[in-house]
């Protein structure tokens, strides 16, 4: 299975207090949705989906991409962008299989784009994929 999307925009919320927060797909799968949230939920390719809680969230973005893949095609790259502008002013969460490399990586890009605050729940963003990181804080140094 390649790396690819699915976007889906018809949900509803989560509460956030206007942060980011990234976690591991065992945390976000417990995770209610509140108000005004939408997540990004990165999946490795050729497994299950992850399975967000209620159907409550305002959007969703699901991204298949291993955490070893390189380099991220620009279009992936647009395709997030894209999707943080158009929801910018809800809260996000974002999850990867362990809540350690790749959702850090997303997470701190968002942090640093919308000024927010970035939590992490399963861990302290310390090992954020390099790959994933530069690729997305490139684009936001040219904007």
């Amino acid at each position: 299975m390649n790396d690819g999307f699915i976007l889906k925009t018809e949900m509803t919320p989560i509460k956030l207090r206007r942060c980011v927060r990234f976690m591991s797909r065992e945390t976000f799968e417990t995770q209610a949705p509140t108000k005004r949230s939408v997540f990004i939920s990165i999946n490795t390719p050729g497994y299950p989906l992850a399975k967000p809680k209620g159907s409550r969230w305002y959007g969703g973005l699901v991204w298949l991409k291993n955490d070893n893949s390189r380099p991220i095609p620009k279009n992936e790259v647009d395709l997030i962008l894209q999707f943080v502008e158009t929801w910018q002013n809800y809260d996000f969460i974002v999850h990867c299989d362990a809540g350690i490399s790749r959702s850090a990586a997303v997470a701190q890009y968002i942090g640093a784009r919308l000024d927010r605050k970035v939590v992490g729940v399963d861990s302290d963003g310390e090992h954020a994929n390099a790959v994933i990181k530069s690729a997305l804080m490139r684009r936001l140094k040219r904007q």
